[in-house]
């Protein structure tokens, strides 16, 4: 049986970029800080929860995250890139406008419902 774990990561370091790639027990993850810039959470099988919290975050990569229900990025202004590709489960997001947003994947998310990304494309074109 895998438990599910929550991370709370708060008041980090200057990091700028942060890689969780392929944590198995990782179930909810919620990052405040403010000198990210690359988050990769990508092959995280068992996260369903994604809450961000970055002003300077660039990328952002949670595919194959297949049990990823909700995202929500707050202050990510700077946002150039966002691929939850073959995130299945995916049913919430909640984003910001991104002026920046170069790169969108969402490959596979059958279940989204297209108003959710009327705020992430409002400036995007």
């Amino acid at each position: 049986v895998v438990s599910r774990r929550r991370m709370r990561l708060e008041r980090l370091p200057p990091l700028v970029q942060l890689s969780l790639r392929g944590w198995s027990r990782l179930g909810v993850l919620q990052v405040s800080c403010a000198s990210l810039a690359r988050l990769n959470v990508s092959q995280c099988t068992v996260l369903s929860l994604l809450v961000v919290r970055a002003p300077l975050l660039s990328s952002l990569n949670a595919s194959g995250c297949r049990t990823l229900g909700e995202v929500f990025l707050g202050r990510c202004a700077v946002l150039r890139s966002l691929n939850l590709a073959q995130c299945k489960a995916l049913h919430a997001m909640r984003a910001p406008a991104a002026a920046r947003l170069d790169t969108l994947n969402l490959f596979g998310c059958r279940v989204l419902p297209p108003e959710s990304l009327t705020p992430l494309l409002h400036t995007s074109g």
